[in-house]
Formats: C-alpha cells, structure tokens, sequence
C-alpha cells in the first residue's frame, strides 16, 4: 500500500495508482485516516453484489416515477403500495445516503474526518473519472476489524512473542498445517 499525506494528494498521481490497482493510504499528521480503494471492475462487481437489494429498489423506483406515478413516501402508503407486489425486491423509500462523491481537488483531512464521523464512504473523481473510494479510519472501525479478527490478532500476537523467545521464524497459520 502506496502512503501519502494528505497534503500530498494529487490527482494525477491517485489515478496512476488506480490504473495500477494499489491500495493507497491517506496519512494527516503520520496517523492513517483513510484508505482508498482503485476504482476497478472488482470494486463495481463486488460493490453491486453487495448491495443489490438496494439496486433492485432504485431501479423499481425509478421505474414507478418513469411511468407518472408517484412514489409512496410514507409506511402506510408503501404497504398499500405493496399489496400483490414481491416485497423482497423494494425497500423502504427513504434510504440515508452512505456514499458522497469528492473531486480529488477538494479533498481534505477536515473531509475525511467529517465523513468517518457519518459512518460514509467518499468517491473520488479527477477528471470526471471514478478513480476509487476512500473509507475513512476512525477509532470504531479499527476496533470493529480487531473484534471480527480477534482470534488472528491473538494467534499473530503468541506467535510473535513465541519467535522473540525462541528466536526462530514464527509460522503463519497457513504454514503450521502444511
């Protein structure tokens, strides 16, 4: 993973790397305060996977407001709504959004920390091109990877104080059942 301050950012630079599929971590002050992910036909594969319910409800919406009707933008007026339609494909009408686009240009450390607050992910664009989407570091998320990653934490931690002691290369958990 390619680390830049924050400062340092430029366009050009970030889409070179987005070419190249890297990894690149945002630093302000030497502390990770984001991680941009290359914008790439994995990232919109997996992104659309993901999140296809929520697709599915754009499209359907989009398809009501197409065709003159108006959208139900109350709970009531949904569940009449629903009445013979299939209710797995649409989701409420109000859907909070998570993902705000930024030109790379207008990128700021006060940004970032802003939309890690929010619980949001930033779209980065130079150009008028997606060059990734940068996920903001704060403290919640760092302890909720360590809590979903515990057990590997705690093996990688035995096994770093096994090799200290015993002064020989430690084994990775993939190495130690081969």
């Amino acid at each position: 993973m390619e680390m830049i301050a924050v400062r340092d950012v430029r366009g050009s630079l970030l889409s070179q790397f987005s070419r190249e599929g890297r990894l690149v971590g945002i630093q302000n002050n030497r502390a990770l305060i984001g991680v941009i992910l290359p914008a790439s036909p994995q990232l919109t594969r997996n992104v659309i996977e993901d999140n296809w319910s929520n697709l599915m409800h754009t499209i359907k919406r989009g398809e009501v407001e197409a065709s003159g009707k108006e959208w139900p933008n109350s709970l009531a007026a949904l569940q009449d709504r629903l009445v013979g339609d299939d209710a797995s494909t649409t989701a409420p009408a109000t859907l909070p959004p998570n993902v705000g686009a930024v030109r790379v240009g207008d990128l700021s450390a006060g940004l970032i920390e802003e939309a890690g607050r929010e619980g949001r992910a930033l779209t980065l664009t130079h150009n008028r091109e997606l060059i990734g989407v940068l996920v903001p570091i704060t403290p919640r998320l760092v302890q909720s990877l360590v809590e979903r990653n515990l057990s590997q934490v705690l093996h990688d931690i035995e096994m770093g104080e096994k090799q200290i002691q015993d002064r020989e290369p430690a084994t990775t958990p993939g190495e130690s059942e081969a």
